[in-house]
């Protein structure tokens, strides 16, 4: 099955697209800071493709707080956020100068883990 879809949809000022891309959500969690209960929309895309198109929902995104996290990749010092968006939640590790998802655990059952990282001079 191949084709073209088409979508126009109106979205609010704070909103961000949610995708299974881990490395795309340190972005908007970035713009969450040290906040608890920040309100945005996320446009959720179809987590295993099965559907054409995403649909917007109501997100909330509260900083949890600084962690340190073990991964393949190493130790590393983290911020904590807890996504939350419709009935489903994330729990996301980021690197605290990279803004890179260190690990994350979702509610249902996936979880993502850093397993190497290169870079010319990384702080950990």
């Amino acid at each position: 099955v191949s084709g073209v879809v088409t979508q126009t949809i109106e979205v609010p000022e704070r909103f961000f697209l949610s995708t299974p891309a881990m490395a795309s959500e340190g972005w908007a969690f970035s713009l969450s800071q040290d906040t608890k209960g920040s309100q945005k929309t996320a446009y959720v895309t179809p987590f295993e493709f099965d559907k054409a198109m995403g649909t917007l929902a109501p997100a909330t995104v509260d900083f949890i707080g600084d962690e340190s996290v073990k991964t393949d990749a190493g130790e590393f010092t983290a911020r904590r956020f807890k996504l939350t968006v419709a009935q489903a939640t994330c729990d996301y590790w980021l690197h605290s100068k990279l803004g890179i998802p260190l690990r994350a655990r979702a509610s249902t059952g996936h979880e993502y883990l850093l397993t190497s990282l290169t870079a010319a001079s990384v702080e950990k």
